[in-house]
């Protein structure tokens, strides 16, 4: 026996200094010393197998030092080469010994061939004897690892767990399997393979795995053969560090001396990157031996898929032998008694498996093992539910081969089609088409860029497809469909696809357009999902312009977003995207607003657009609208109020009405800012009636007061004001007028009650409200002119901040002939019925001679020279200053009704030419402009000497205005 541990670790610690310890023997000292820790004083098998491990190492490194030590343990010579002849001593008789597990396959299923899945009981596993054999006597070659690689659904996992792993639990050898091992938990999940205690060691405790690997190979008798399967998704997966992970582990288990056997099954496409891992163990095997022994070398095993005839002298026959017998197994094993497949039947097809693999124009790398799966299934199920049931195959060899062509592709859409008719068979035809897109798209996130299957947490999927995409992952779940399996992973459920055929075909759906018309798919939203990952991917790794999205297709998004399934990756893009969107269309937008022609309502879409697809508050749109070296303040005034006349009604109301309440407390600041909320005043006034522009109206004239302080109270009734007018009255120009116009049609109009204000604003009044209205300006004699050099927009924002309105050109005329008053005014032009009489109402004459040596208007309060007084008191309703009135110029309507064109419309198209109403000429017009009916307009923009405006009160006055 060797000798104790603290008497060898006594004699090392003489035998050899320091360096050559440190150097040589390193694994043994630790080794030495945890027994030293833990007061055992009789050898270990663990401890004679770190010996024998050093010993070897030694000799690798300098025999020399080798007949050192036996020179000075002359009496240990034999005790130390026993550890070099036998380092797997057996266990102490008083050593604990494991519960081991063996595989068990359990019973076989409930249906012969699986739907798209691993086969995994042995009865089923048909035409892989030779391929298991091969794999068996290479597992008792005794290698260090053996790599098993083929074509995605050749029949690996197959082969594993049906044929491999069985055959292990019968020969009593513990045998683990673990598939995908990305994991962090790997070691538990194979420890929990091989004995059936939990783990005590650490999940990434290498020692106190191999540890667990070297009890249970001294108590079996053999080393343990651990498998993993679908190596290649080490590759695939976000985490790097399980590549360095698996290599450790590799490495660990060569430097014991190799505890177990290794498998590792992988993808074809993969070798390339699985030798470049397997390089760390594989280099250490050869550089610490000169010879190493076949246990310590890699074996490579390019697995046959099913029906592959290498070597043979007829590949076709074979390929067909292979084919049938897979068919035919499971039904001679006795497990299926109600499922009948005759041999001529079975010939049949098996030729068309064989002919797409090894005959004319077939593909001998295409593995189909899952056509195979899936036609054989639809036999079944199409043979109904007759016992027994008799699955019957075309004798026609072309009807045969075509139960080959397209079927993933077939399996899918039914299995789709099952699934939504199972869920949805009332719904309309629509919505079953959505939720089949539905679908697809579940499955679609199971496939990586390359069209490849990959693992994704159950909780990170049903969070990503909603209430509706969880029942049809249940659905997809159900083994009958089995088109979704979940995998633990990391402790955690992780979703995939069946395999690499099903992520091929996905993928073509998602990618092809036609076929997802064929397979009634919706091509928008697949096209969207297409977009969607793509682009997430490319900004993943940092691409800038994988946020670039031009406006339909940010419309398109939004507008169809909630129907694609989202992963967190796809949201976060999708915010970035949009913020990366805003500011782009911000920045055209607002280059619409200052630079597109008026008259196509565009910028004024384009407000609303900057407000309710960029979500900007009313600050941020008033600076779109600040009048500077791109905007002036006429265009700005000009969007606002003469834009409107390309959407309807209805929408003005839910477009207009919030974007000037938004506006109107951001006004006071800008130029011209009385002009300003004069637009807003105006787009309000094009809502269509008093009731919708209430809103904005009222925002804009509480913004006014408080930018500008409350105006002086209104007082009906303090002699200002005209008598109350109302009525039905003849408004437009009589026959017997001189110079009637052609748009003065004379028709009946009916007014509601209203005053008008007896003189013109003046200039003083108009400084109440802005004070820098002729601030430069401090003579008297200005402050009682009529206020001039003003558009509309200011007009019509005095009138509201005062609580008014301006007139209306029918309220105007009306008021001008006097009221209804019985008179010369009643009828006809003036109070003088001639225009040669109109000169004596502070009217030019043609002569154009100015009034009082200046070229301004007359005082508001200056009597009208040798002119009778107006019948309702009125001052220089002729002439002195034009007068804004509140309608666009338009044609008179046929029968204008009641109170029209109070609240018009723009008129439409909406050009820059839109003009409003002005009435009563001016002291710098010939007398003819003067008359009553005259109807003259401009733009409302227009600020000139001889434009003024006077008020008008509905009654009775609405004390909230």
């Amino acid at each position: 026996m060797p000798p104790s541990s603290p008497s060898l670790a006594a004699f090392f610690e003489k035998a050899f200094n320091a360096d050559e310890l440190t150097l040589a023997l390193a694994p043994l000292q630790q080794g030495l010393k945890a027994l030293d820790a833990a007061g055992r004083n009789l050898p270990h098998p663990i401890f004679c197998l770190q010996v024998a491990q050093a010993l070897e190492r030694l000799n690798a490194i300098d025999d020399v030092l080798l007949a050192r030590l036996l020179e000075k343990l002359p009496n240990r010579e034999v005790e130390i080469r026993a550890l070099w002849a036998a380092p797997l001593q057996q266990p102490k008789a008083n050593a604990a010994p494991l519960a081991l597990r063996f595989w068990d396959p359990g019973p076989p299923p409930l249906a012969p061939w699986p739907v798209l899945g691993p086969v995994r009981h042995p009865d089923l596993l048909g035409g892989r004897d030779a391929d298991l054999q091969s794999l068996l006597e290479a597992v008792d070659q005794d290698p260090l690892l053996i790599t098993v690689y083929a074509l995605s659904g050749a029949g690996k996992s197959s082969l594993l767990m049906a044929g491999l792993l069985p055959a292990l639990g019968n020969a009593r050898r513990p045998a683990a399997l673990v598939r995908q091992p990305n994991s962090i938990g790997l070691l538990h999940e194979l420890a929990r393979c091989i004995v059936q205690d939990q783990p005590t060691f650490a999940p990434d405790d290498l020692d106190g795995f191999l540890d667990l690997v070297d009890q249970v190979g001294l108590q079996a008798g053999a080393a343990p053969v651990l498998v993993l399967d679908q190596v290649e998704e080490v590759f695939l997966g976000e985490d790097t560090r399980a590549r360095a992970r698996l290599g450790q582990l590799l490495v660990a288990t060569a430097e014991r001396g190799n505890p177990c056997r290794w498998v590792l099954a992988y993808r074809h496409e993969f070798h390339g990157r699985v030798r470049f891992l397997l390089n760390d163990p594989l280099r250490w095997c050869e550089e610490t031996r000169a010879s190493p022994p076949p246990r310590l070398r890699g074996l490579e095993w390019p697995l046959p898929v099913l029906g592959d005839a290498r070597g043979t002298a007829d590949r076709l026959e074979h390929a067909v032998a292979c084919f049938k017998d897979a068919m035919l197994k499971p039904l001679r094993t006795g497990h299926y008694p109600n499922v009948r497949l005759e041999e001529e039947e079975a010939r049949r097809l098996a030729e068309a498996f064989g002919g797409a693999r090894e005959g004319e124009g077939g593909d001998r790398d295409a593995p189909l093992t899952p056509e195979l799966q899936v036609v054989l299934e639809r036999l079944r199920q199409g043979a109904g539910p007759t016992r027994p049931q008799v699955l019957r195959v075309p004798v026609d060899p072309a009807e045969a081969a075509a139960l080959l062509n397209d079927a993933i592709a077939a399996h899918i859409a039914t299995s789709l089609a099952m699934v939504v008719d199972r869920l949805y068979a009332d719904e309309p035809a629509d919505t079953q088409r959505a939720r089949r897109t539905d679908a697809l798209l579940l499955l679609a996130q199971l496939v990586d860029e390359k069209g490849r299957r990959r693992a994704v947490p159950v909780d990170d999927l049903t969070q990503s497809v909603g209430a509706a995409g969880q029942a049809l992952l249940r659905e997809l779940r159900d083994e009958r469909v089995w088109l979704v399996r979940v995998e633990r992973l990391d402790h955690t459920d992780h979703a995939t696809l069946p395999h690499d055929r099903v992520a091929a075909e996905v993928h073509r759906l998602i990618t092809d357009p036609a076929a997802a018309l064929a397979r009634e798919l919706d091509p928008e939203v697949l096209t969207l999902w297409r977009l969607v990952t793509s682009r997430t991917a490319a900004w993943k790794s940092h691409d800038p312009g994988a946020v670039v999205l031009d406006t339909d297709t940010v419309a398109k998004l939004r507008a169809r977003w909630e129907a694609l399934p989202r992963t967190a990756a796809m949201s976060d893009w999708w915010a970035a995207a949009q913020q990366s969107w805003a500011r782009q269309e911000r920045t055209r937008l607002t280059g619409v607003v200052r630079a597109a022609p008026i008259e196509t309502g565009e910028p004024l879409r384009a407000l609303h657009a900057l407000r309710t697809d960029l979500g900007l508050d009313g600050a941020a749109l008033a600076e779109v609208l600040r009048a500077g070296l791109s905007l002036d303040a006429d265009r700005r005034d000009d969007i606002l109020g003469t834009g409107p006349a390309w959407i309807s009604e209805d929408e003005r109301h839910a477009q207009i009405s919030p974007l000037v309440v938004d506006l109107a407390p951001h006004v006071a600041g800008h130029p011209q800012p009385e002009s300003f909320w004069g637009a807003l005043l105006a787009a309000a006034d094009s809502l269509g009636s008093p009731d919708r522009a209430a809103d904005a109206h009222a925002a804009v004239v509480r913004a006014m007061r408080v930018a500008r302080g409350d105006p002086p109270a209104l007082d009906a009734e303090d002699g200002s004001w005209s008598p109350v007018i109302a009525g039905r009255f003849q408004v437009g120009g009589f026959p017997e007028d001189e110079d009637v116009q052609r748009d003065e049609t004379l028709h009946p109009v009916v007014l509601s009650p209203y005053r008008l204000a007896r003189a013109a604003v003046s200039v003083a009044e108009y400084r109440s409200f802005s004070r820098s209205y002729f601030a430069s300006e401090k003579d008297d004699w200005l402050d009682n002119l009529p206020a001039f050099r003003l558009g509309w927009w200011e007009a019509r924002a005095y009138a509201a901040w005062r609580g008014a309105t301006l007139p209306t050109e029918h309220q105007w005329e009306v008021a001008c002939r006097g009221g209804g008053v019985d008179g010369a005014y009643a009828r006809g032009a003036s109070a003088f019925g001639d225009l040669a009489s109109l000169e004596r109402c502070a009217v030019l004459l043609t002569t154009r001679k100015h009034l009082a040596g200046g070229d301004h208007p007359a005082k508001v309060t200056q009597p009208i020279p040798g002119a009778p007084a107006h019948p309702l008191g009125l001052h220089h309703i002729h002439g002195n200053v034009f007068e804004w009135c509140q309608d666009w110029f338009a044609a008179y309507p046929e029968d204008a009704g009641a109170d029209p064109a109070a609240f018009g419309v723009t008129p439409a198209p909406a050009t820059p030419s839109a003009m409003r109403v002005l009435r009563g000429g001016s002291w710098l017009n010939p007398a003819a402009f003067a008359r009553s009916a005259y109807r003259d307009r401009n733009r409302p923009s227009l600020r000139d000497n001889d434009v003024g405006f006077r008020l008008a009160l509905p009654q009775p006055v609405d004390a909230g205005t």
